[in-house]
């Protein structure tokens, strides 16, 4: 089910993934992709509050997911405190257990493509399959055009 809700996320119909995802957590309730990724979805679809709330809640139990909390605070253009939310992971990036396609979306939704394509670089080099979705992914939007962005695409083989 959390597929299907991530389609629908891609898509960005965000309020049929918010829902999937909701659904997806009554049937297992502890699994944590679709809180991450409801979290994005709620503050895609402009209720950053609900994400940030929902991302709250599952810290306890697994701290990475504060890098969602600071993707949703990019969502929301809350710049300074995104970046007091990523730079903790980013500075121990050794020990953070942090995939590098989660810096390059946080990097993304932040509007910064440099950064971004530095981190999707690193994704390609671990062989990590999320950066896969690059083409797809809502983060990534607004420098789909961009001639380093297309470069990567066609390095990874995701372009002619």
């Amino acid at each position: 089910m959390i597929h299907v809700g991530q389609v629908r996320y891609f898509e960005r119909r965000y309020p049929e993934a918010i829902e999937v995802f909701r659904k997806t957590l009554s049937l297992a309730p502890n699994t944590v992709a679709p809180q991450l990724m409801g979290a994005l979805a709620h503050g895609l679809a402009g209720q950053v509050d609900a994400g940030l709330e929902d991302l709250r809640k599952l810290e306890p139990r697994y701290p990475q997911g504060r890098m969602y909390e600071a993707m949703t605070l990019a969502i929301a253009g809350r710049r300074e405190e995104a970046m007091q939310v990523e730079h903790p992971f980013e500075e121990n990036i050794e020990t953070a257990g942090i995939p590098m396609q989660w810096f390059a979306l946080f990097y993304g939704f932040l509007n910064d493509r440099a950064n971004a394509v530095k981190w999707l670089h690193k994704s390609a080099d671990g062989h990590e399959s999320q950066v896969l979705n690059m083409g797809v992914n809502p983060a990534f939007t607004s420098m789909r055009t961009a001639p380093d962005f297309v470069a990567l695409e066609r390095w990874i083989g995701l372009a002619k």
